[in-house]
């Protein structure tokens, strides 16, 4: 028994290294392709205004973009702070084992429909990921559904 936990860890390991270095060379590739961005947009705006002001609104764009990075990490930072408080506050205890059934349940059967269709469920994940990052009225109608019904309460208007 404990060999089989041993050799399940094992490769688990194996895996999560695997992927992690899949991401570390992801990253890698785009820091690269940024650099390259940079360099391009530098160069033309050399030809356009001078090198002064060239490098200038080169180093402007490059804070610009890190603080939009900061402060949609700020943002999720604090939500993630108000989430913790909201799930400590209690009340949904009561039908936790019921959500977990019906999770497991609708979990197979969506698995067991994703393996004998695999393509369409790749198709259907890339249409609704299409339709959900270009359309803030469907972003917005998700958020209302998942706020209300998803959390299987009344809304809290």
């Amino acid at each position: 028994m404990a060999l089989g936990v041993r050799t399940r860890v094992k490769a688990a390991l194996n895996r999560l290294a695997f992927r992690l270095a899949l991401i570390m060379i992801g990253t890698l590739f785009g820091l690269i392709g940024a650099g390259f961005l940079c360099a391009s947009v530098f160069l033309r705006l050399t030809e356009i205004w001078g090198l002064p002001v060239a490098a200038f609104l080169t180093g402007a764009m490059a804070l610009v973009g890190s603080a939009i990075v900061v402060l949609i990490l700020w943002v999720q930072g604090r939500s993630d702070i108000k989430g913790e408080r909201r799930s400590n506050a209690g009340g949904s205890e009561a039908n936790a084992p019921e959500a977990l059934t019906m999770a497991g349940t609708l979990g197979a059967e969506l698995g067991s429909w994703v393996k004998a269709n695999s393509r369409t469920a790749v198709v259907c994940a890339l249409l609704t990921g299409v339709l959900f990052g270009a359309s803030p009225t469907a972003r917005a109608a998700l958020y209302g559904f998942i706020k209300t019904a998803g959390a299987g309460r009344e809304p809290r208007d």
